[in-house]
């Protein structure tokens, strides 16, 4: 005697298998996204570097240019007053 599945079985396991190659599809996809993040994140670092780079040039130039100016105001000011 040879045991038959029955209809039901079959169609539940014809079910989860479609759901299952449905998931590996998505998983398929989520891991080409995962990698595709990765290098936006690689991408967004060396971004985040440059600004910060170039923040702190402007921040010295700046300091550069202040410290001449402070220096000019003492300088009048001494000329100013005289001897």
């Amino acid at each position: 005697m040879v045991h038959q599945p029955s209809s039901q079985k079959t169609r539940h396991y014809a079910m989860l298998a479609s759901r299952i190659k449905t998931l590996q599809n998505e998983l398929v996809v989520t891991e080409q996204c995962m990698g595709e993040m990765a290098k936006q994140l690689e991408s967004m670092a060396k971004l985040g570097a440059y600004c910060g780079s170039q923040f702190m040039a402007a921040s010295r130039l700046l300091d550069v240019d202040l410290e001449a100016q402070t220096q000019a105001r003492g300088n009048q000011t001494k000329e100013a007053t005289g001897p």
